[in-house]
């Protein structure tokens, strides 16, 4: 904490490092058990970051008008430090938004297959030398023409779940906001502004219509 001018002008700074245990998540489990879900405490969370808060009273305590200005910014960064069954990762929610967690990464990272374009003709599409198919999709369907040219992130000929990438995740990496109070004979206004930096979203709708395409 700092003041300045006779607190006129104060700065407030935090550190901090913060764990959240035993967080309730949603799991899949075999459809034999008779249900589709379970939750339980599953997962743990570390946050870290740091925050800064300016306050400045812009007018001489002694003036009718006051203008005070208070502006806030703040950095954080999360990751997962425990999963059930060993750390491996889940997915949950529905198709349309489908979301994974995993051991050091953000929460809700989102998992995607890299795409680069679309297969133009039949024999643009790779061929297992083993086999001699084209690449499968899930060990079923040969791609072909027409359809989007998924990377084979593991190389062999199968594009499935392993094949995913990490993508983005919807959680800010910068937050903050200014607020100025003005106030004038018994009269007050405020205006308020935030903003946020370095979150990603995912029209997870519009990508599935993409993908059945």
């Amino acid at each position: 904490d700092l003041g300045l001018l006779k607190d006129r002008i104060t700065l407030t700074a935090d550190y901090y490092i913060r764990d959240s245990k035993s967080k309730v998540f949603d799991v899949s489990v075999p459809l034999t058990t008779g249900y589709s879900l379970t939750s339980n405490n599953y997962v743990d969370l570390r946050n870290t970051g740091i925050e800064f808060t300016l306050t400045t009273r812009n007018f001489a305590p002694t003036s009718k008008f006051q203008w005070i200005t208070n502006f806030n910014i703040a950095y954080n960064d999360n990751y997962i430090t425990k999963l059930p069954n060993g750390g491996r990762d889940f997915t949950f929610g529905p198709p349309w938004l489908q979301q994974t967690l995993s051991v050091g990464e953000p929460l809700f990272t989102y998992k995607v297959w890299e795409v680069n374009g679309i297969y133009s003709r039949d024999t643009d599409v790779p061929v297992d030398p083993k086999t001699g198919r084209r690449i499968t999709q899930f060990g079923g369907s040969q791609f072909s023409a027409g359809d989007p040219a998924r990377v084979d992130q593991n190389g062999d000929y199968n594009i499935d779940y392993n094949d995913y990438i990490s993508y983005g995740n919807p959680n800010p990496d910068i937050t903050g906001g200014m607020n100025n109070s003005f106030s004038y004979k018994g009269f007050s206004l405020d205006v308020l502004v935030t903003f946020i930096s370095g979150r990603s979203l995912r029209n997870g709708y519009l990508s599935d219509k993409l993908q059945d395409a």
